[in-house]
């Protein structure tokens, strides 16, 4: 957390504006989107063919599961629909200019086809399975990639781990802030 931002309350929460939660959003999606931090996480989701292709298609789908995982544990936090989407709204304009690099997609087009993919993981998520409902997520992630699911067990594992360990995180990191 930068000095300057909000204050801390009794529960040693910190109180933000919107505009400054949205900025710390941000920050934290863009310090899991680092080239360094994106090779990383495709070692630890067993991914070991690294083309400039799929670095791309690994790239957007790191920022959709992000974003779309930032946006499903941020509804119980802020029940007002109004305040949840100027929050959102702020975060993706963020990393549509520096994080996304579309090549010829203009913000609009970016963000539908961003919400496409939100829904692809939520029917994903609403699958029964006995590995979980992270199980098929993996799996459409791996689809994603790769054209079909191709990968092992391991493979799908790892990916899961990794989902459920983010969620985790970023359900730790929520819990410091409070919007004003």
């Amino acid at each position: 957390m930068r000095k300057g931002l909000g204050m801390e309350d009794a529960d040693g929460k910190q109180t933000l504006s919107r505009e400054e939660f949205a900025f710390v959003l941000f920050e934290w999606l863009a310090l899991r989107l680092t080239e360094e931090k994106i090779q990383w996480t495709a070692s630890l989701c067993q991914i070991t063919t690294w083309t400039p292709e799929l670095r791309r298609k690994f790239r957007e789908e790191l920022i959709a599961i992000q974003t779309w995982m930032l946006v499903d544990m941020l509804q119980p936090m802020l029940p007002d629909k109004d305040e949840l989407l100027s929050i959102v709204d702020a975060v993706h304009s963020q990393v549509y200019e520096h994080l996304a690099q579309p090549v010829n997609v203009d913000y609009r087009t970016w963000g539908a086809s961003l919400t496409k993919k939100w829904d692809e993981y939520n029917a994903a998520m609403a699958c029964k399975h006995q590995q979980g409902p992270l199980w098929e997520l993996a799996k459409k992630i791996d689809a994603n990639l790769f054209g079909e699911c191709r990968r092992d067990f391991q493979a799908q594992s790892a990916m899961m781990t990794y989902i459920g360990v983010t969620m985790k995180n970023l359900g730790k990191t929520l819990m410091k802030y409070e919007v004003r």
